[in-house]
């Protein structure tokens, strides 16, 4: 583990009800209780947003997981109470797994990306086509853009090297206070558009010593993007023409975000 991990305090328990959840590591005192006066039933706790404070890297109370949460993946989280999963299908602790480095920014994309690519296997009604594919493909590439991002924060905390590189990148060396180091370094690498290929390139290189993979044909389809994002669904040139996505437009672009993760593996 790196000398500058980014370290979350669970003050409660951590309860996965549905899902699987990635981070760098977790620990905790001891197995939560998966039936108690208070907690009869895992089907009746309610998952509800945490408090979570940015500065002292604490959540208050209980974290609950289900498919509308999970762990950070450049995070290392530690429960003051105990841990336990709730679903009976995945079996004790089945759901959440310690891995280091950049396997969990890449084990979520391939959740997430997986969820689209189950979805286009739905038969879908034809007169719904177009509008369930163009979400469906400005959904993929905002997939990518997470995995960008979760990737690169991956690196900075846990990677030797990578932490002091991000300061001097993002020019942080004048602060002295070290959690407020962590909070800006995130706070600055959330603000940036990860389909800014050009710029993405410039951070892997000077703060992970890796090259980005060539994002050529990624380049050409995030045109696309925008069209879809920011005029509704026509084209820049003349607003008067209406795209169209198909289901091959689809899979061609996650074949495409598929090799660029590959391509820079864990």
């Amino acid at each position: 583990m790196s000398q500058h991990s980014y370290n979350i305090i669970v003050k409660g328990n951590i309860k996965v009800k549905d899902g699987y959840h990635y981070a760098q590591g977790w620990a905790a005192c001891g197995i939560a209780s998966l039936a108690t006066n208070d907690d009869p039933c895992y089907e009746q706790i309610e998952s509800k947003p945490f408090s979570y404070n940015d500065i002292s890297h604490c959540i208050e109370g209980d974290l609950i997981l289900d498919r509308n949460s999970r762990l950070t993946p450049y995070a290392s989280y530690c429960a003051e109470g105990g841990v336990a999963v709730y679903s009976r299908r995945l079996g004790l602790l089945g759901g959440v797994s310690a891995c280091s480095g950049y396997y969990p920014a890449v084990y979520y994309y391939n959740v997430n990306m997986g969820d689209i690519k189950k979805l286009l296997e739905v038969q879908i009604d034809a007169n719904f086509e177009d509008v369930l594919y163009r979400g469906m493909y400005i959904q993929a590439f905002s997939v990518l853009e997470l995995f960008l991002c979760d990737y690169l924060l991956c690196g900075i905390f846990n990677i030797d090297g990578c932490y002091e590189k991000a300061i001097e990148k993002l020019h942080l060396g004048r602060m002295s206070n070290q959690e407020r180091i962590q909070t800006s370094i995130i706070e600055r690498l959330n603000e940036q558009v990860y389909h800014r290929f050009n710029y993405v390139k410039e951070l892997y290189e000077s703060i992970l010593d890796k090259e980005l993979p060539d994002t050529g044909q990624l380049s050409k389809m995030c045109k696309l993007r925008h069209d879809l994002v920011h005029r509704y669904v026509f084209t820049r040139k003349n607003h008067m023409n209406i795209i169209s996505v198909t289901k091959r437009d689809i899979c061609k672009l996650i074949t495409e975000c598929d090799k660029l993760v590959a391509r820079l593996g864990f």
